[in-house]
C-alpha cells in the first residue's frame, strides 16, 4: 500500500513539473506576441503589431491594449482589435525621447489578464533645420538684423518655442561669445539684432529639448567694416618692428575713460618690471582704462597707469583725443614688453617705443641716461609718451625707436606739431609737451 502510494505521488510530482515547463498557448492558454521597432522620434507616430494566438490558432475580435512607459512620463495607452488572423495594428505616438517598454496585455472573458514579452523603444528627437539670415558685410560695433528660421526636416514646418543660442565664433582677433538666447514665434521664426566689433560670423544653435534634437546653422560670415577713417602713411614709411593684434574691444560708448586705484592681478604683472622697490607706493597710482581709435579705424580699450594727482587729468586729456579722432597705434601696459635691457631697472621702453606703444607709468631711468642713473618723469608716474612709432625721441643715442620719422613735415594725422589739436588738447590739462627737445612722444605734467 505505502509502495502505490509513493508511485502515486512521484507520478504527480513529474506531471507538475512537466507543465509548468510548457509553453503558455501549448497549455490551451492565450498568447500574445508585439512586433515594433527598435527607435522611433519623438512625437511621430509607429506601429506596433500584436499577434493573439492559443495554441497557435488566431482569437479573433479581441480587445487588445498596448501600452507604453517610461519613468517620469505619463503611460501611453493605444487599444486594438484582433483580425481573423489574430493581428491587430495600432498607431503609437511617444512624446519624448528615451527608452520606452512597450507592452500588450489580454483579459479573457473569465477577466484573466495575459501580457506578452515586453519590446523596447529607444526615442530618438526629431531633427531640426535652422537657417540664418543676415548682411555679409556691416559697420563694426552698428547694429544690424539677424533673422533665423527654425523648420522640422520631416515636413518643412515651423518649429514654434524653440531655445535658440545664437553665438559669434571664435576668430584670431576675439573669443567666441554668446550674442543672444532666443525662443522662436508662432512661424518658428526670430527676428533680432546684433552687432560685431571685427569680422566674424554668426551661428545659431538650437537647444535640445524632449522632442527635438540639437541643431545647428551653417556659419553666416560676416564682415565688419572700421567705423572710423583708417590711418594713411607716406610712401616708404617704415612698420613698428613689433605689433600686437591682441588688443581688447571697447567698452560703452565714446571714450568712457574710468580711473581705479591698480586691480591686484594688474599689480602682479608690474612686479619686477614698471615697478620694483623703491618706487612710488600702490596707493600712489591709478589705473586708467580708456577707449581709443586704432590706425585700422576700430575702437579698442586701453590702459595706462599714472600717478594718482595726475590720473583725472589724463582721463580728460583720452577722452579729448576720442572726441577728436586722435588714432592711437597700440595703448599697452609696458610690462608685456618685459625687463629693460642691460639689467636696468623698469620695464623696456625701447621695445614699447618700436612697437609704436603709448605708455604712462615705468619706474626707469630716463632713456640714454641709465649710465648716470637719472630717473625718468615716468617714474613718477607724471609723464605719457604718445604714438611713439611716429613721434620719436632724440636722445644721446640718437634717434628712438626711429629716424625716418623725426621730421615734423612728414605727413599723417599721428605726426605731432606744436599746432596739433592732440598736442593743445594735452597742454589744456595741464601738461607740458616735448617737441622743443625732439621729445615729440612725450607730455608730462
Amino acid at each position: 500500500m505505502r509502495g502505490s502510494i509513493s508511485a502515486l505521488l512521484a507520478i504527480a510530482v513529474v506531471w507538475a513539473l512537466g507543465a509548468t515547463a510548457l509553453p503558455a498557448s501549448a497549455a490551451g492558454f492565450p498568447d500574445l506576441e508585439i512586433t515594433a521597432p527598435t527607435t522611433a522620434i519623438a512625437a511621430t507616430a509607429f506601429d506596433v503589431t500584436v499577434l493573439l494566438t492559443t495554441d497557435n490558432e488566431p482569437i479573433v475580435d479581441a480587445e487588445i491594449s498596448v501600452l507604453a512607459q517610461r519613468p517620469g512620463q505619463p503611460d501611453v495607452v493605444a487599444p486594438g482589435t484582433t483580425n481573423g488572423e489574430g493581428l491587430v495594428t495600432v498607431s503609437v505616438v511617444l512624446p519624448v525621447r528615451g527608452e520606452w517598454t512597450i507592452n500588450a496585455t489580454y483579459v479573457d472573458g473569465a477577466s484573466n489578464t495575459y501580457s506578452a514579452e515586453p519590446a523596447s523603444v529607444l526615442v530618438g528627437g526629431q531633427q531640426l533645420d535652422v537657417v540664418v539670415t543676415a548682411a555679409t558685410s556691416v559697420t563694426s560695433e552698428s547694429a544690424f538684423p539677424v533673422r533665423i528660421v527654425v523648420t522640422r526636416v520631416v515636413d518643412g514646418t515651423p518649429a514654434v518655442g524653440i531655445v535658440v543660442d545664437v553665438s559669434r565664433p571664435a576668430s584670431s582677433v576675439q573669443p567666441a561669445a554668446l550674442l543672444a538666447t532666443k525662443t522662436t514665434d508662432s512661424h518658428g521664426a526670430i527676428n533680432m539684432v546684433a552687432s560685431l566689433w571685427r569680422s566674424s560670423g554668426i551661428v545659431a544653435v538650437s537647444r535640445a529639448s524632449e522632442v527635438f534634437d540639437s541643431a545647428r546653422s551653417t556659419r553666416i560670415n560676416v564682415t565688419a567694416r572700421p567705423a572710423f577713417g583708417v590711418v594713411s602713411l607716406p610712401a616708404g614709411a617704415p612698420k613698428p618692428l613689433t605689433q600686437f593684434n591682441d588688443a581688447p574691444a571697447a567698452k560703452g560708448g565714446g571714450a568712457n575713460a574710468v580711473v581705479t586705484t591698480i586691480p591686484d592681478a594688474v599689480w602682479a604683472s608690474m612686479q619686477g618690471l614698471t615697478w620694483h622697490k623703491g618706487c612710488l607706493a600702490r596707493s600712489s597710482l591709478r589705473y586708467i582704462t580708456v577707449n581709443y581709435i586704432g590706425f585700422d579705424g576700430f575702437r579698442y580699450r586701453g590702459s595706462i597707469i599714472m600717478a594718482t594727482k595726475v590720473a583725472a587729468a589724463t582721463a580728460t586729456v583720452f577722452t579729448r583725443l576720442y572726441s577728436l579722432r586722435y588714432p592711437i597705434r597700440s595703448m599697452f601696459l609696458v610690462d608685456r614688453f618685459g625687463k629693460a635691457p642691460s639689467g636696468y631697472p623698469g620695464a623696456n621702453d625701447y621695445a614699447s617705443m618700436a612697437s609704436g606703444n603709448t605708455s604712462g607709468f615705468n619706474c626707469r631711468y630716463i632713456v640714454g641716461k641709465e649710465s648716470v642713473r637719472a630717473m625718468s618723469p615716468h617714474a613718477y608716474g607724471v609723464a605719457v609718451d604718445l604714438n611713439t612709432w611716429e613721434n620719436p625721441y632724440y636722445s644721446r643715442l640718437g634717434p628712438l625707436p626711429n629716424s625716418w620719422w623725426m621730421p615734423r613735415t612728414r605727413r599723417s594725422v599721428a605726426v605731432l606739431t606744436l599746432n596739433s589739436p592732440a598736442v593743445k588738447a594735452f597742454r589744456a590739462a595741464g601738461f607740458t609737451w616735448g617737441g622743443s627737445y625732439k621729445d615729440y612722444q612725450h607730455f608730462q605734467r
